[in-house]
């Protein structure tokens, strides 16, 4: 989170003082030259003055836009993806209960239930959310459990190693009443309360400045190349037909660009993250005791990375918090019965590197592969 940064420059005497000036056969008296308006405490007191004028007035223009549905001001539709509002939205319209629930970040969204189905005979549910952690897996499980009551679900979950860099809740969990019944309003609070700092920042004014253009040229917070790149598209099954990504690849960015951008982003996040975050693991252990009460035992599988992606991230602790995740999931076989395919490696399941929107986005080819290689690894948990 970036915050304001302001910087105090202490201001010296601009003029000389005249000390022992001949004449008169004695020592002059001090004199110190001055000018109207150079007094240095004003001067100093009126940058300060300024500078809070300019940040309270970012800050309260930022409130009232709320790009990251921090404060719920609902002026202008938040920035954040919808996701979460969305899978709940084509979760009701389903006639019948699926029996495997698809669950992960934006990485598991091109997992596609049909061709689960094809091996397994099952009824699937693609309930991946962009920027999901285990926090929102656990509210999505759990809804998607009592909408369908009495119905056995295998589960299929998505685990990225940077789904446990921090404790935030995202805020777009919250546009989904459904999902946010199962996080306490207390925490929700203090999400709100952390979140203000961003609106602070130049990135957030910014962003809210974006977010009124695209409201005021179309009348909605979607841009017009979003609408036209249809990125809200998803099929009834949850499955996300073309989103961004897609895009991209069909407009001839490289591969290689795409992964530099998301080199950018990754470094930033690994150069804070130096353990799991507690309240990510509380929830993850929370929603393996919940499925194993409904009699199922999830597949845990830890997401792929690309391997140039991974080598720049490798200096930053990439490797480390693998190894944290590894070793903290074999901590918990002693209590919780599941799955754990680790898959950050793409040679574990036979993937190449070019079958990838980027660094962590894969493509059908690749997504197919590591499917094939679940069901083989774990043939007796989709039943």
């Amino acid at each position: 989170m970036a915050g304001a940064i302001s910087r105090l420059w202490r201001m010296g005497d601009p003029s000389p003082t005249i000390e022992h000036a001949p004449g008169g056969g004695h020592d002059a008296p001090l004199v110190q030259a001055r000018r109207a308006g150079e007094n240095p405490r004003h001067f100093a007191l009126a940058l300060l003055l300024a500078a809070a004028l300019m940040l309270g007035g970012a800050f309260c223009f930022n409130v009232l836009v709320d790009p990251y549905g921090t404060v719920g001001t609902g002026l202008v539709r938040s920035g954040l993806p919808r996701d979460p509002a969305v899978k709940v939205h084509l979760l009701k319209q389903l006639k019948t209960p699926p029996k495997l629930i698809i669950l992960g970040s934006s990485r598991s969204m091109k997992v596609q239930p049909s061709y689960f189905s094809q091996t397994t005979g099952l009824p699937g549910f693609n309930a991946g959310a962009r920027g999901a952690t285990p926090i929102d897996a656990w509210a999505m499980s759990n809804f998607i459990h009592n909408r369908f009551p009495g119905t056995r679900m295998d589960y299929f979950w998505m685990l990225d190693v940077e789904g446990f860099q921090d404790d935030q809740v995202r805020s777009n969990l919250w546009d989904a009443p459904e999902l946010a019944q199962y996080v306490p309003s207390s925490v929700r609070k203090n999400q709100q309360l952390k979140g203000l700092r961003d609106l602070f920042s130049w990135q957030a004014t910014k962003d809210s400045f974006q977010l009124l253009r695209a409201w005021a040229g179309n009348g909605s917070t979607l841009t017009k190349r979003q609408r036209q790149r249809k990125v809200d598209e998803f099929a009834p099954d949850g499955y996300r037909n073309y989103d961004w990504n897609d895009a991209l690849q069909a407009n001839g960015s490289s591969l290689e660009k795409r992964i530099r951008v998301k080199m950018r982003g990754y470094a930033r996040q690994y150069r804070g993250y130096n353990h799991l975050a507690r309240r990510q693991c509380t929830y993850f252990e929370k929603t393996l005791a919940a499925m194993n009460s409904w009699g199922t035992e999830p597949v845990i599988a830890i997401s792929p990375i690309n391997p140039r992606l991974l080598a720049a991230l490798r200096p930053l602790g990439a490797d480390d918090r693998h190894r944290d995740l590894v070793r903290y999931l074999e901590s918990l076989h002693a209590r919780y019965r599941f799955t754990v395919l680790d898959m950050f490696s793409i040679s574990s399941f036979g993937g190449t590197s070019d079958a990838f929107y980027d660094g962590v986005h894969m493509t059908l080819p690749n997504m197919h592969r590591m499917i094939d290689q679940a069901l083989a690894d774990a043939p007796d948990a989709f039943q």
